[in-house]
Parts: structure tokens; sequence; C-alpha cells
């Protein structure tokens, strides 16, 4: 009988030591790492910055990790050198952001907690980082900013009041790069992000832009779309909006439960705030026009973790062309906002009904 107890006691303790040791060695891995965007800088061949958001197993965004080490693979090919890494709020850089919210007295969400998680959204921001307000319900307009006072954004939220009008996602979606595109006019230096974040459930009546005209608009001024969603999760726009997010350097938060809002919002604001900066003279990566493949390896802590990411690098030509580039692609995005006020104005004077 002692025997059988004995040799029992084995097993148990042996099979502990292995569940042990299967979770040491998954312990490693438990990093989720995201490479969201890569960044040519023109001018300053061959020069990248990689945005990359790590999270923890639970999900939230991790920026400040001890004894990080990131490590770089082009196209197969691991980078030799060592990276400069930086937390986005930890640099000099700059972020643009507009926020765009329907207030329909339709909306399918709790127009008080909107403004509540607006508020822990703008103060989480601050002072650092200029934004702006608009409006897609009825028809769209800039309701507050650009300005970098977070106060002033949120007393345009607060004074918010439920409209009959329909909620307007693609024109007010085109409106926010049109502001984006204005703050950076007269002079004013270049931001590292422009960021829009949307509120909806995904449900468009009435833009007189197709959603095809939104998301040109979007990817091609390398604006990052974040996407609050409320609501049918199963609405097709709202899917349509989720994978737009994903591919424009963003993210999706769906909020089952209003109060789920603002945690949305906090996530947005973390995410953005605490991405890290990965830059580096490249070694393999060029503006050529091709398909690319870039691996981030993180090591931080005994913990690690990799993100894949394929893209298509814009085709700047020899050196010095890039810069030709930009204006063509700036001058394509400007006839496209001006088209958009002129169609605009034909609306709202009557001519189109």
């Amino acid at each position: 009988m002692l025997r059988l107890f004995l040799t029992q006691t084995v097993r148990v303790v042996m099979a502990a030591c292995l569940l042990m040791a299967a979770q040491a060695r998954a312990e490693p891995g438990e990093l989720a790492v995201r490479v969201d965007r890569l960044t040519f800088h023109a001018g300053q061949r061959p020069w990248v910055s990689v945005f990359v958001t790590v999270a923890d197993p639970a999900g939230k965004v991790v920026g400040e990790l001890d004894h990080v080490r990131i490590d770089v693979v082009e196209d197969g090919q691991p980078y030799s050198g060592r990276p400069v890494v930086e937390t986005f709020v930890r640099t000099d850089r700059l972020l643009n952001y507009i926020v765009l919210v329907d207030h329909g007295e339709d909306m399918a969400t709790s127009l008080t907690l909107v403004r509540q998680g607006l508020e822990a959204f703008f103060n989480d921001l601050g002072y650092r980082y200029p934004g702006a307000v608009v409006s897609y319900a009825d028809y769209p307009r800039v309701i507050a900013g650009p300005i970098q006072n977070p106060h002033d954004l949120l007393m345009a939220v607060l004074a918010l009041e439920p409209v009959s009008g329909r909620p307007r996602i693609h024109d007010g979606l085109l409106l926010g790069l049109q502001t984006l595109a204005a703050m950076e006019g007269a002079g004013r230096p270049k931001p590292d992000r422009r960021v829009l974040v949307l509120l909806t459930e995904g449900r468009d009546e009435g833009s007189m832009f197709s959603p095809e005209a939104a998301e040109s608009g979007l990817l091609d001024s390398e604006t990052s779309l974040f996407v609050i969603g409320y609501g049918d999760e199963n609405q097709p726009g709202l899917k349509r909006l989720a994978d737009l997010a994903g591919r424009s350097g963003g993210g999706y938060c769906f909020a089952s439960y209003p109060d789920e809002i603002g945690p949305c919002l906090i996530d947005t604001a973390e995410r953005v705030k605490r991405q890290y900066v990965v830059s580096y003279p490249s070694s393999g990566l060029e503006a050529d026009g091709r398909a690319h493949r870039l691996t981030v390896r993180i090591r931080a802590g005994g913990r690690t973790g990799r993100g894949d990411f394929e893209f298509s690098s814009p085709d700047w030509g020899p050196p010095g062309s890039e810069i030709v580039y930009q204006i063509l692609a700036a001058a394509g995005l400007v006839l496209l906002l001006l088209a958009y006020r002129r169609v605009r104005s034909f609306r709202y004077r009557g001519h189109w009904r």
C-alpha cells in the first residue's frame, strides 16, 4: 500500500514538474507584437521608421518594458545593426488627430457615455498634441479645433445635443482628412502620425462620396484609422471599417455595452502614445514599389514576441525623386478634398437634393 502511495506521489510530482516546464517554455512567447506601419523618410534614404504595438497576454498595450531589445529582419535577412528604439510619447515626434462623432437621436449607444469616454481620451492625450472634433450627424462639420487644449475639445463634445440628421460616415472621414491637411499648412511641420478616431455603429445614410473615395483618401494620406464600434457587431459597414482600420495601421475596438466605450477610447490613446518607434538605416529595403516582408522580434525581461509585416514600398525611383512623388500624392489628395467641398456646397445651396 505504501509502495502504491509513493508511486502515485512521484507521478503527481513529475506531472506537476512537466506542467511547470511547459508553462516556462510558453512564457517567452507571451508578448503580442503587431507592426502597424513602416515609413520611408524622404531625403534621408535609406532611413525607415517602424511603428510597433506590443501587448501583454491580457491584450493591454505595454510601452515601457524593462531591458527591451528589438531586432529586425528585412526580406529574410537579419539587420546587423542596433536600431534606435523609443516609445512615441518619449520622443519629440508630432501627432495630429481628429475625433469623429455621431450624435443622431437614433444612435445605438448612450451620448452621455460617449461624452464621458471622450473626456478621458482627451485628458490622456493632454496638451501636447493638437486635435479637432468632427460631427458627421446630419451634415459633416468641424465643431472644435484644431487646437492643443483638450478642455476646449471636451466643451464642444459636452455641448452636443441629439439631432434628427442621418449619419454620413464617408463624408465625415473626408472632412477629417481635409482638416488634417489644413493642420499641416502655413509652414507647420509635418506630423509623424496622423490619426482619425471614428465612433460609429457602421451605418452610413446619405453620404455624397462613396466608401471607396474615403478609403483611398485615407490610405493615400498615410492616416491611421481607429474605429470604436457599437450597436450591432455584425453590421456590414462596421466590418468594412474594421478592415480599413487594420489596413491603415490603426485598430478596432467593439463596445458590446455603452459603458465599454470609455475603455476602448483609453486603449486607443494608450496605443498611440505607447507604440514603439524603431528607426534605423535600412540595409535591404528600398522605395522601389515592390513587395517586402519585415519581421520584428522583441525580447524583454525573459519574454519574447514577434510580428510580421508584408507591404509594398512606394516607388520613388532614383534618389531625390521621392520629393516629386510626395508632391504628386499631396496634389491628388488636395484635388479630392476640393471636389468634396465643391459638391457639398452644391448640396447645401439647394442644387442637389
